[in-house]
């Protein structure tokens, strides 16, 4: 599938753009002007990128929408060296994950991973890992693993590349071994042991995070991608280390993730 340019914008597009073919995942969609749109992805060879998919003729606007948010493409774009807006030529599909579409549970997680990426990841900065990643958790969803457990492990594996993993091993106080039941503070990024908390905290937001969810957290960050996706975890468990990761990210990112306002744990 394509997008037909007139000769004068071709060579145009030849002096000042380089062109180059992508595998990427559609991250967002947008309508724009004169039935083109604006398409957020994110590929393995030029990490995230703003791209547009103009639609100058009927028959390439109804092309133009087949383009679909969560599904794999090769896309061959244009490159403008003065903008971070490129612009999409043609594009075909790799996978469309389909099932996912028909799998309410789990599209909304999925829609939720695909938001991670959008919000989380900067620009024009690629990764092998976290594109095959975000490959692996649809595949693993579209397989039938719990959605609810593979959104856990996808934001932990992500925060782990970002640099940003809540610190669970050790009191960020006073640096003991945690074996107990302790409180996520996020201005200290991480857990307070109940001796150094001592309701000193009063004011800011924290939470009280059992031992069993501290040793969730760290079995989940040591735990191969595979391991994990197969994890069998309980929903209080689930529901508090989601609730713990949405303070982490809120804090120390300054996002707030709407897909969060309708997942169920």
């Amino acid at each position: 599938m394509g997008v037909r340019y007139g000769q004068a914008e071709k060579e145009s597009m030849g002096r000042n753009m380089a062109v180059k073919r992508v595998n990427a995942f559609v991250l967002k969609v947008d309508p724009v002007r004169e039935n083109s749109q604006l398409v957020n992805i994110f590929s393995f060879e030029y990490g995230r990128l703003k791209t547009l998919l103009k639609a100058g003729r009927q028959s390439a606007a109804r092309r133009a929408r087949s383009i679909e948010q969560l599904s794999e493409y090769e896309i061959l774009i244009y490159f403008r060296e003065t903008s971070e807006l490129h612009l999409i030529s043609q594009f075909s599909i790799i996978k469309d994950f389909h099932r996912i579409r028909e799998m309410r549970y789990g599209l909304f997680h999925s829609i939720a991973i695909i938001e991670h990426i959008l919000k989380l990841m900067p620009l024009n900065e690629p990764s092998e890992k976290i594109y095959n990643l975000l490959k692996k958790s649809l595949i693993a969803i579209e397989g039938g693993c719990d959605a609810r457990v593979v959104y856990l492990l996808f934001r932990l594996y992500l925060l782990k590349h970002l640099g940003l993993l809540p610190q669970t091993e050790v009191c960020t106080s006073c640096s003991r071994k945690l074996s107990q039941d302790a409180y996520y503070v996020p201005y200290k990024g991480g857990l307070v042991c109940a001796e150094c908390f001592n309701g000193e905290e009063n004011g800011s937001i924290f939470m009280k995070s059992s031992m069993a969810l501290v040793k969730l957290l760290r079995s989940l960050s040591s735990l191969s991608l595979n391991g994990g996706f197969e994890a069998r975890i309980g929903d209080e468990l689930l529901r508090d280390a989601n609730r713990l990761l949405d303070f982490h990210i809120s804090y120390h990112l300054d996002v707030q993730l709407k897909s969060t306002e309708f997942l169920r744990f």
